[in-house]
């Protein structure tokens, strides 16, 4: 059992939307830290490599990013686990860039 758990955020046809194109969208990852309050989860914003490049590559005179959780290009079972993976191991990190959703924050059809 992951430590770690974690939700693609909102509606679940949101992460059908990304995984079919995740060049094009990103999504946002809901996941509860160990340190996490009961009931609430930290949100971070979450892109494939491909996306990023995309992006990095029509920015022309820079720019200011948010903190993002980058996965690798491939399968939907490859993303879910480089997210399963980082969220173990980077979560002391990610909690200080990530928003920590209000305690009655309910993503749509959950």
């Amino acid at each position: 059992m992951s430590k770690v758990p974690w939700r693609f955020g909102d509606r679940p046809e949101d992460a059908e939307a990304w995984l079919r194109n995740p060049v094009l969208l990103h999504i946002v990852v809901d996941f509860q830290s160990p340190r996490t309050p009961p009931g609430q989860w930290h949100r971070i914003m979450t892109v494939t490599s491909a996306w990023l490049r995309r992006e990095a590559s029509a920015t022309q005179s820079g720019g200011v990013w948010r903190a993002l959780l980058i996965v690798p290009d491939g399968s939907r079972q490859v993303i879910e686990a480089s997210i399963t993976q980082q969220l173990e191991t980077l979560w002391p990190l990610l909690v200080r860039y990530a928003v920590l959703l209000p305690s009655d924050y309910e993503p749509a059809e959950m």
